[in-house]
């Protein structure tokens, strides 16, 4: 995507929005989570969700939940106890519960998954604080291989967005500058070589590898959350420093977000006793 569709499209994301500031004691997304009567499992209502991420477009915010829909059944989720579910058990239309919109449609309310909520979520490319918090909040507890192999892919995207930065020669930065600036901004100034021996890795194995899911989640929010805010910035006013410094910003932008959704942070989160065997490839 070019630079101008890449602003038009951040630009249409915020048009959507309300205004909408965290509040560093509350986090939304715990006080509007309901439990299964049957099951005890959480589980939350779209329209509670889109209220709480200020989206006043009702069909925006429908397009999400069939993506989130297609993630679940392409990722062949669980449930947390682990019983395998389709995607009618992750994304559940109440009948029960109607919704109005402003121009009088009326329809079902859905209830969502932790999966299902946190696929919603992830779909939003703009990333406001708000959803920083949804995305540190959802991605908690989510062990299944699924949700690891889809954020995988997803800072594999995000770093072929490093690579064709190098490729272009913008800022004069190498390719290692980008993942390093993100691990010591989440790390308390790590790097890549840091983490490898901490985790004790193999030559050609990356922390990328190993992760969970709360720490690649976090890898990913603060690469999309630097790259969209340097896409909006005057190009003339760009250059290493302020790119760099861009990303140490958002880690911690991300890391407010984690403390605030009450998880753990990276540091805290990272595993040193991994086996090298254990690598996964995708």
């Amino acid at each position: 995507m070019g630079k101008k569709k890449n602003i038009q499209a951040i630009e249409a994301m915020k048009s959507i929005r309300h205004g909408v500031e965290l509040n560093s004691e509350v986090n939304p997304f715990k006080v509007i989570e309901r439990k299964g009567p049957k099951t005890g499992e959480p589980f939350w209502y779209a329209d509670d969700m889109r209220a709480e991420l200020g989206i006043k477009d009702f069909d925006a915010f429908a397009k999400k939940l069939e993506l989130a829909s297609l993630a679940c059944t392409a990722y062949k989720l669980g449930t947390s106890t682990g019983k395998g579910m389709g995607v009618e058990g992750h994304i559940v239309a109440d009948p029960k519960k109607i919704i109005e919109t402003p121009d009088g449609r009326k329809f079902p309310d859905t209830a969502l998954s932790k999966p299902a909520s946190f696929f919603t979520i992830f779909n939003d490319d703009y990333l406001e604080e708000i959803v920083l918090l949804a995305n540190a909040f959802f991605v908690q507890g989510l062990s299944h291989s699924g949700i690891k192999d889809f954020l995988r892919k997803q800072a594999t995207k995000e770093n072929k967005h490093f690579q064709n930065i190098v490729f272009t020669q913008k800022y004069g930065l190498g390719y290692s500058d980008f993942p390093n600036a993100i691990y010591k901004s989440l790390f308390n100034g790590l790097k890549a070589k840091d983490l490898c021996e901490e985790m004790k890795l193999k030559s050609r194995q990356t922390p990328l590898d190993f992760f969970p899911s709360s720490i690649l989640s976090a890898y990913v929010s603060t690469a999309k959350l630097a790259r969209n805010t340097i896409a909006i910035k005057d190009p003339s006013r760009i250059d290493a420093d302020s790119v760099l410094e861009t990303y140490e910003k958002s880690g911690k932008k991300v890391l407010n977000a984690i403390k605030i959704a009450g998880g753990k942070l990276p540091e805290e989160s990272i595993d040193t006793t991994q086996k090298s065997e254990q690598l996964r490839l995708f």
